[in-house]
């Protein structure tokens, strides 16, 4: 899962760390191209996190979330 989102944010962060850092400018169609995977990775996040139901479950660790991945408590 950790994978996934860095995958859709990584390229915005490069991009926009890049445009601050040196004199390059980006164009438009980068930064919806960009700007879509990072939207889209944290709105799958973010609808995977308010779709888990505690209360459909006994415990954290038995909530299977996507890429099987496991809610776990330390």
């Amino acid at each position: 899962m950790i994978l996934f989102l860095a995958l859709g944010i990584v390229p915005m962060a490069m991009d926009g760390f890049t445009q601050l850092l040196t004199v390059y400018e980006s164009t438009n169609i980068i930064r919806v191209i960009t700007g879509f995977m990072a939207g889209f990775v944290i709105g799958w996040f973010v609808n995977s996190a308010l779709s888990s139901r505690p209360e459909l479950f006994d415990s954290p660790s038995s909530v299977i979330l996507p890429a099987n991945s496991r809610l776990t408590l330390k």
